[in-house]
């Protein structure tokens, strides 16, 4: 249908354009140029539009959301992974090549923390962790003017109230809302949404739940569990028993015996009849081999659920887990669950909106504090092989980020500084004199034998990673480097007292007093002549 008006056509015949049409062209140009270049997105828009079908709400997010309510395997699964996810600690850092600079109390730290005046920061997190392992996806609202600006709150939406509209052309047009109660849907813009969701292999704009590979075994364990409910309030946690009639019982009597069976059923008591025709017998119904597996399968579902949705978890909580098993399963929840959840959160943020936040020419990343398991033994010993073939900054810069020292011994490898010569200077006061009030090298010494303790009580862990407030740095790092071939508690030993001796002050002779002495023996040999 041509939507040009007459007085457009008529002015056309003779070369003249209103802006109106001017605008109109260039837009649909643009478009063209566009589905050009991505023909192949446009038609997967348009496709999975109707898949979405994204003008009505969809039950089946509200589904899933409901087994973590009737689900003692989904809520103790997703409990512990939502609680862990909200007391991680989310950190701002400026990225410049491969170096990683910290901003301490940066403006979207402070956000995350108090994203809006009904959530804590845990309650933020916890509730993003459990809805996107639920549903799959999960929406932040970013209370914004512009895409250009920075979000003054942020507001979590369960999915079952939000869904992607496709644009048919690009990606997606905005979101719709719904708030229920059949209500037409809020068309939010894409700047104001932040979507997080799981891989789906038939959809690239909704996320896929892991409840739906979960659904069967699930309401199977439902089923189990009804069935252990009733057993026990309705049969008083036996099998129902059979009573054989060996004559017809009239329908009246027949009626009695029902209601009195069932009311001797709910009070564990024994049913008597009297005055019935023939033989009556009562045949007990033992427990089959199938009933016999209720545990069994009871487990089996919890292991499955466990192992989809938190891997690691049921180990570390398995009732015969010891330290080393648990510490094992710790290791793997942490790196198999919690980390790829926590980064799925920080990367998308990092995306958008932390670019925002960025002064012109700078780049901002964003982490999670990272909760897997370093074995510290090995990361000591690589540390040490380093530390043969790479100088002081070097090692320093590759493990603990600082800056270089700023003098000689930067330049030196770690066993060089154990022998390097006095002339290197050292950033560390003189030791005192006796009776001064400087007390830096007796604090300095105490640590020191606070440190040689721990060394000899065999906790090595603890011995290398001990924290130094007074003891000088680099004959901190010398001690780190040798105690690792320090086989028995002599040398541990040894390797204190050395360091503990150059730190003690040395006995200084004021020369009044040496001349004084001096002369007082001069006068005792001349008076013995």
């Amino acid at each position: 249908m041509d939507n040009t008006s007459i007085s457009e056509r008529i002015l056309g015949r003779f070369g003249f354009r209103s802006e109106k049409a001017f605008r109109r062209d260039l837009q649909e140009a643009v478009k063209l140029e566009l589905d050009d270049r991505y023909r192949w997105l446009s038609e997967t828009a348009d496709a999975q539009y109707w898949d979405i079908d994204p003008d009505s709400e969809s039950p089946a997010y509200f589904n899933q959301s409901d087994y973590y309510r009737i689900s003692p395997l989904v809520g103790t699964a997703l409990d512990v992974l939502g609680n862990d996810v909200g007391l991680s600690n989310f950190n701002v850092f400026e990225l410049d090549g491969e170096n990683e600079t910290a901003l301490p109390n940066h403006e979207f730290e402070l956000l995350m923390r108090d994203p809006n005046e009904l959530d804590s920061g845990m309650d933020f997190m916890r509730d993003s962790g459990i809805g996107y392992k639920i549903n799959g996806n999960y929406v932040w609202w970013l209370n914004r003017a512009s895409k250009e600006e920075p979000p003054a709150e942020m507001w979590p939406i369960p999915y079952e109230m939000i869904k992607p509209v496709p644009d048919k052309r690009l990606y997606i047009s905005h979101y719709n809302y719904f708030s229920g109660m059949g209500k037409t849907p809020e068309p939010l813009p894409t700047w104001q949404i932040l979507h997080f969701k799981n891989y789906n292999p038939h959809n690239r704009f909704v996320g896929i739940s892991l409840i739906e590979s979960l659904a069967m075994t699930l309401e199977g364990n439902q089923g189990m569990r009804k069935t252990k409910r009733d057993t026990y309030t309705k049969y008083n946690g036996s099998p129902p028993s059979i009573l054989s009639f060996d004559d017809w019982i009239p329908d009246e009597t027949w009626r009695d015996v029902k209601i009195e069976k069932k009311n001797a059923a709910m009070r564990n008591d024994m049913m008597m009849i009297r005055g019935a025709k023939g033989g009556v017998s009562w045949m007990s119904r033992a427990v089959n081999a199938k009933d016999a597996e209720f545990i069994a399968n009871l487990k089996a579902d919890m292991e499955t659920t466990f192992n989809r949705m938190t891997p690691g978890l049921l180990a570390m909580l398995a009732e015969n887990a010891n330290r080393a098993t648990a510490e094992a399963a710790r290791a793997t929840y942490a790196e198999k669950a919690q980390w790829p959840l926590l980064e799925t959160f920080a990367q998308k943020i990092s995306k958008n909106p932390l670019p925002v936040y960025a002064s012109e020419g700078k780049k901002l990343i964003g982490h999670f504090d990272d909760p897997r398991v370093v074995d510290r033994e090995l990361k000591l010993q690589e540390q040490k092989e380093y530390a043969k073939t790479h100088t002081v900054d070097q090692v320093n810069q590759e493990y603990y980020g600082e800056d270089p020292l700023g003098d000689e011994r930067g330049s030196l490898l770690v066993s060089e500084i154990r022998t390097a010569p006095s002339s290197i200077p050292v950033e560390r006061e003189t030791a005192p004199a006796p009776g001064g009030n400087d007390l830096s090298a007796k604090a300095a010494i105490d640590e020191l034998m606070t440190w040689r303790t721990v060394a000899l009580r065999g906790k090595a862990v603890k011995a290398q990673n001990f924290l130094c407030a007074y003891v000088p740095k680099e004959l901190a790092l010398s001690i780190k480097s040798e105690l690792p071939s320090a086989n028995d508690k002599d040398t541990i030993a040894a390797i204190f007292d050395r360091a503990a001796d150059g730190l003690r002050p040395k006995t200084q002779i004021d020369p009044a007093i040496l001349l004084q002495g001096l002369e007082a023996g001069v006068r005792a040999l001349e008076a013995m002549r």
